[in-house]
């Protein structure tokens, strides 16, 4: 088997943060599916926080040990 090049990582460049928050709403979106893929094939229990560069938080939890932010009754 021949052995395959790979790219190297780096980051983003500082002049185009649109396609910084473009790149990591892509990723950010495969990586919860597979999250939800490895809860739903191995039945187990994940949790998965992300923050974006402008500092939101994405969040996915598969158990009932890390139960998703659900709002109250009566606004509380």
């Amino acid at each position: 088997m021949d052995e395959e090049k790979k790219k190297a990582t780096k980051r983003i460049d500082d002049d185009v943060t649109r396609r910084r928050a473009t790149s990591f709403s892509k990723r950010s979106r495969s990586l919860l599916r597979k999250a939800h893929k490895i809860s739903a094939f191995c039945d187990a229990e994940v949790a998965l926080v992300a923050f974006s560069p402008s500092g939101l938080a994405t969040k996915f939890s598969s158990g009932e040990r890390y139960p998703s932010q659900k709002k109250k009754k009566n606004g509380r």
